[in-house]
């Protein structure tokens, strides 16, 4: 393994718990395809949510990851120590306009040689960018096929490389309280034989094109071609994850993603029915997804509410100067929509973990007890309001969508009527592909 960094351990626990506090379900698959830790490794992900995937891959994984990250964010000063502190490194591209940028990135690469050569794990978005779709950018950046060339020519010694692939996927993008759901798919072990037997002409858009192929085998990646029929697509999914109530959300999205990967979305009946459909969603102003809430809303869970909704509130009122300070700030300074949820689950996580220090220091001044029992209350609290919080958003949300779907008007009727036969055919079509 490469040298591991003081500030990275620090930080990747309160992030952990922060992402996990925040969304309502977290889940890993894959774990089983990281066997051989000590193998010089480069991790691929899909890049959809801004600032979260590299926050999300930080907290999935044991080992240290060394992110290549665009240049312009590295800014002078803490930010700068920051970033290189968590194994942060800047890549050049040509709209930074900076000078010697062929230069600059082939002094980085050299140092990511090394790294790998040391057992780090570089990790990388070979899209390049994120644009909050479900579907990998085409065709991917080079960049993980020249860190493979290069570690080979400049580690004559080292035998294996392996690519690790990762699909991210998330329930709603935008949403800081949607689910989340990480595949760790089976990894694409190198040899120095592979190496040294390959065409080199050739070789970088091969290996290229096999990053493509385990990185979209492990996400819902939408086939270009369904572009036009891309709502249509999501909403598939979701009433997919619906029907399969015997599963979890994430076991469910796991196997509608493989059904994608194996052509479910060939069936242009499927495909004009989902667009129907959607249309009455529109209408009616719901969203498939709310069907899920029922499962949530438990009268065992009501009851539990009503009993913690003291300290909830309390936790909601304590943590009240956070949650303006933290809306405010990506309201007025944050521009792209899907940067929005990473800085602020980063405000709140970090803020919010100091305030809880300042507010415990103070209380236990002012009152006979405890610094540490203070800090444990305030945490406990904390916990409870942002849960009750998301609890009682969702019982307002399935109320409201019961009361639409409940009234006896021709878009209901003729929505649930549609909906049930696209349900059947889904089953039908989902079937006759698992044959």
């Amino acid at each position: 393994m490469g040298k591991r960094k003081i500030l990275y351990e620090v930080l990747r626990p309160i992030i952990s718990s922060g992402l996990r506090l925040f969304h309502s379900e977290f889940y890993v698959f894959g774990y089983e395809n990281l066997k051989g830790s000590h193998i010089p490794t480069i991790v691929v992900a899909n890049h959809q949510n801004a600032l979260l995937d590299p926050i999300l891959c930080c907290t999935v994984f044991y080992e240290q990851l060394h992110w290549l990250t665009r240049s312009d964010v590295f800014k002078p000063g803490i930010i700068n120590w920051i970033l290189k502190n968590i194994n942060m490194q800047p890549v050049y591209r040509d709209r930074d306009n900076v000078d010697g940028m062929r230069e600059r990135n082939e002094i980085i690469f050299e140092e990511c040689y090394k790294r790998l050569q040391q057992g780090a794990w570089i990790s990388l978005f070979p899209e390049g960018t994120h644009r909050g779709k479900k579907a990998l950018i085409r065709p991917l950046k080079k960049g993980a096929s020249r860190l493979i060339v290069g570690t080979f020519e400049n580690n004559p010694e080292l035998n294996h490389i392996r690519i690790v692939p990762v699909g991210l996927e998330y329930e709603r993008l935008q949403d800081p309280s949607g689910n989340i759901l990480v595949r760790i798919g089976e990894p694409i072990v190198l040899t120095k034989h592979d190496y040294n037997t390959a065409n080199k002409a050739i070789w970088n858009n091969e290996l290229t094109n096999e990053i493509t192929e385990h990185i979209s085998s492990c996400m819902l990646d939408v086939p270009v071609e369904l572009d036009d029929h891309y709502d249509a697509v999501l909403l598939i999914q979701e009433l997919f994850v619906n029907m399969r109530v015997e599963l979890s959300w994430g076991e469910a999205n796991v196997e509608f993603q493989k059904w994608v990967h194996n052509g479910g979305m060939n069936s242009p009946q499927l495909l004009e029915q989902a667009t129907s459909l959607k249309a009455k969603e529109s209408e009616l102003q719901i969203e498939e997804r709310q069907w899920r809430n029922e499962r949530k809303l438990s009268w065992s869970s009501l009851l539990l509410q009503f009993i913690f909704f003291p300290f909830a509130a309390l936790g909601i009122i304590a943590f009240l100067p956070i949650s303006i300070l933290t809306e405010k700030f990506v309201t007025n300074k944050v521009k792209d929509p899907l940067f929005k949820n990473s800085i602020r689950i980063a405000f709140k996580t970090f803020l919010g973990s100091l305030y809880t220090l300042i507010l415990a220091s103070v209380l236990s001044v002012v009152l006979p007890m405890n610094f540490f029992i203070i800090l444990v209350t305030l945490l406990g609290l904390g916990v409870l309001g942002v849960r009750g919080k998301m609890f009682w958003k969702t019982w307002m949300e399935y109320i409201n969508f019961k009361s639409k779907i409940s009234v006896n008007n021709d878009v209901a009727l003729a929505y649930l009527k549609e909906r049930n036969s696209l349900i059947q055919l889904i089953k039908t079509l989902h079937n006759e592909t698992n044959k």
